[in-house]
C-alpha cells in the first residue's frame, strides 16, 4: 500500500487497466471464492448448522415443567424420546406460551452430545427449514454451490423477515459472478428501500452490488453521488461496494473517475485506499 502512496502525480494520471490488475493480484487472493465485501459477521448460517449436526428436531416446552421440552417432530437423525432439559431465552419462552402453533428448533452433533437451541420457528420458518434439509442433498458435488445459491436467492424477496435474513447471509457470501446473475431477481425498489434503513447499514453491501447492475439512469447517478460524497468527506462505510457498483454502472468512465478521486498522491487515507482496492478486487475476481 505504501507504494501506491508514493506514486507521482504524472504517473497516477497514466495508471492503466493492466496496472490495476497487477496491483489487485498482489494485494488480494481468493477473491473468486466468495464476495469479500458483502456481509458482516456472523457468516455461519442456520443452513450450515442444520447440515453439520446429526439430529434436528422441533420441540415445545412442557406446560407443567419449565425448561423441559418435548419433541414435536424429528426433522433429521436419531432421537431416543428422552426428556430434554434446556435453558432458552425468557422472551422465547413467552413467545411459545402465547403462540401454541410455534416451536423451537433444537440440534445436537451426536447422540451423546447435549441438545442446543438453534432458533424460534413459526409455521413459515419450519417450512423453510424442511426445504433446506430436503434440498441439501443436492449441495454437494459439481455445481453444488450454484444450486445452493439459487435455492436461497428465491427467498430474498420473501415477506418473512427471518427467511430474508438467512437468504441474505447465504447469497452474500457467494462469488460475485453469481451475485450478478441473480441481481435482477430482487426488485430495485426493494433494494432502494433496504438501503435507506440506516440501522442495517453494515448489511448494505450486497444490495449495493446488485444496484450496480441496473441500467436505470437514476441508479447510475446514485452510485456516482455516493462515491463523490465518500471521497469528499473521507467516508469508508460500504465504500468498497459503492466503488464496484459505480464502475459496473459506468463502465466507460468508472476506472478514470475512481483514479481521479482516490489515486492522486495525498488525496486519500490508507483506510480509503484499502476499501477502494477491495471494491476493485471484486470486479477483478471475474478476470481471467
Amino acid at each position: 500500500m505504501h507504494r501506491i502512496a508514493m506514486i507521482t502525480t504524472t504517473t497516477a494520471k497514466k495508471i492503466s487497466l493492466v496496472t490495476w490488475t497487477i496491483v489487485l493480484t498482489l494485494l488480494v487472493t481468493s477473491a473468486s471464492e466468495s464476495c469479500i465485501i458483502c456481509v458482516p459477521l456472523p457468516r455461519i448460517t442456520h443452513a450450515d448448522l442444520l447440515l453439520e449436526h446429526e439430529s434436528v428436531l422441533l420441540a415445545r416446552e412442557e406446560a407443567e415443567e419449565p425448561y423441559s421440552f418435548t419433541s414435536i417432530e424429528v426433522l433429521k437423525g436419531p432421537f431416543d424420546q428422552q426428556d430434554i432439559k434446556l435453558f432458552i431465552p425468557s422472551n422465547t419462552r413467552r413467545m411459545l406460551r402465547v403462540s401454541p402453533e410455534d416451536t423451537i428448533v433444537l440440534m445436537r452433533r451426536t447422540a451423546k452430545a447435549e441438545w442446543k437451541f438453534l432458533t424460534y420457528a413459526d409455521p413459515e420458518y419450519r417450512k423453510f427449514i424442511r426445504a433446506i434439509l430436503s434440498n441439501s442433498g443436492s449441495w454437494s458435488g459439481a455445481g453444488a454451490r450454484s444450486r445452493r445459491i439459487t435455492f436461497f436467492a428465491a427467498y430474498l424477496t420473501h415477506n418473512h423477515r427471518g427467511l430474508r435474513e438467512q437468504a441474505y447471509l447465504e447469497v452474500g457470501r457467494a462469488p460475485y459472478a453469481s451475485i450478478k446473475t441473480i441481481s435482477a431477481s430482487v426488485p430495485r425498489e426493494q433494494i432502494r428501500k433496504f438501503l435507506t434503513n440506516w440501522q442495517l447499514i453494515e448489511w448494505h453491501s450486497l444490495y449495493i452490488l446488485m444496484l450496480g447492475q441496473s441500467q436505470h439512469p437514476d441508479y447510475r447517478d446514485l452510485t456516482y453521488q455516493k462515491i463523490q460524497v465518500a471521497a469528499r468527506f473521507g467516508l469508508t462505510t460500504n465504500l468498497s461496494a459503492w466503488i464496484a457498483a459505480f464502475i459496473e454502472a459506468n463502465p466507460d468512465v468508472g476506472i478514470d473517475t475512481v483514479e481521479a478521486l482516490y489515486f492522486i498522491p495525498g488525496s486519500s487515507t490508507r483506510a480509503e485506499l484499502e476499501e477502494v482496492l477491495k471494491g476493485l478486487s471484486v470486479l477483478g475476481s471475474e478476470a481471467p
